[in-house]
């Protein structure tokens, strides 16, 4: 009977293909508008930059250097596979556009060693950077014989580009731009995003189709919103928190309205300091330079918040929450799966400024 249920959807039906991209993880929704989400697809895979990662490193063990094209990406685990190819004695090359998924600045990637090219060098291995592989995807519905989809909404995390200051700097100064100018959640979704975004702007070649982007951070939390015990609670104010694999995002959010927020490193946070960090953000006590002096991106307070008079509910999600086993907090568990968090929140806000019917 389901699968009489899928053929009819996928027979007349168009569908939105959401991805939440992490640095452990990629976390697919395959959603058909007016479908109960419980009959839409999941997936949760290896994120690009694991995916890349063992490319990277395959090439290492073959002993050949390594020529790196495409686009920006993320980080993380691929950057470190680089990194180990060059400390094993082998060379890299790259292009400008690829590189800078290493480091904005151009002038300290080639202090690591990497040359910067046009074109592949004979006998080096060519690795393909991107976020979002439009072509595998094409083949991945092809093969499950689903159309596909006629619009995209990604969340990546996007420092923005930064040569001259710290990219955790310039990260914060981006969300204080957004509360000063109100903080409202769906002013996080872009449809064409900023020059300075350009991961999220490398996100948008590679689909070339219509799509809208968010932060992994941001989406995660509006998300949250998704959960029926956080729905009763925000509009009197809540304390929502994603601990990714590898970033911590503590957000006040009111009425649809963000107040107030924390973002660290997972691997610094412990139940103790987690606990400490909500606290000092509800009393509004919590300050830019204690968070980036401990190796965080910082914190920031909305214009007139003075903190919150009441003891808020505080939600949980992201795949790293079982630091918080040992503390009172609610495990949120939005539409039943705490690894999409992320896309339900890409699906709350499409349906909220209309791009998502």
């Amino acid at each position: 009977m389901k699968g009489r249920v899928i053929n009819k959807i996928n027979d007349k039906l168009e569908s939105t293909l959401i991805m939440d991209i992490g640095s452990g993880t990629q976390d697919i929704l395959v959603y058909w508008s007016g479908v109960e989400l419980e009959n839409c697809f999941k997936l949760v895979l290896p994120s690009p930059t694991q995916n890349k990662a063992t490319e990277i490193r395959s090439v290492t063990d073959k002993k050949n250097p390594l020529f790196l094209t495409g686009h920006i990406m993320g980080g993380g685990a691929c950057s470190s596979a680089i990194k180990d190819h060059l400390k094993a004695g082998f060379e890299v090359y790259a292009t400008e556009t690829a590189a800078k998924t290493i480091n904005d600045n151009l002038k300290y990637i080639e202090t690591l060693g990497i040359k910067m090219v046009e074109h592949s060098p004979r006998d080096a291995t060519d690795v393909i950077l991107q976020d979002v592989d439009i072509n595998q995807w094409r083949i991945f519905f092809e093969l499950w014989s689903l159309k596909f989809p006629v619009r995209f909404a990604v969340a990546v995390q996007d420092h923005g580009e930064s040569t001259e200051i710290s990219n955790r700097i310039f990260r914060m100064d981006r969300w204080r731009t957004f509360m000063d100018s109100g903080g409202r959640l769906e002013e996080l979704v872009y449809r064409q995003p900023p020059d300075e975004l350009t991961r999220m702007k490398a996100v948008s070649q590679s689909i070339g189709k219509e799509l809208i982007l968010m932060d992994t951070g941001a989406a995660a939390i509006c998300g949250l919103l998704e959960d029926f015990q956080v729905t009763l609670q925000h509009k009197k104010g809540v304390v929502l928190i994603n601990i990714g694999n590898s970033h911590t995002l503590i957000a006040v959010v009111k009425n649809g309205k963000l107040l107030g927020l924390c973002e660290h490193h997972t691997s610094k946070i412990t139940p103790i300091k987690l606990t400490a960090l909500i606290d000092k953000l509800v009393d509004a006590s919590l300050t830019h330079q204690e968070v980036f002096d401990d190796k965080g991106h910082g914190a920031v307070m909305a214009k007139g918040y003075s903190g919150m008079s009441f003891s808020p509910m505080i939600a949980v999600t992201g795949p790293k929450r079982k630091l918080c086993e040992s503390l009172p907090y609610y495990l949120a568990v939005p539409h039943g799966d705490m690894m999409l968090s992320g896309c339900f929140g890409l699906l709350r806000m499409g349906r909220k400024i209309g791009f998502i019917p």
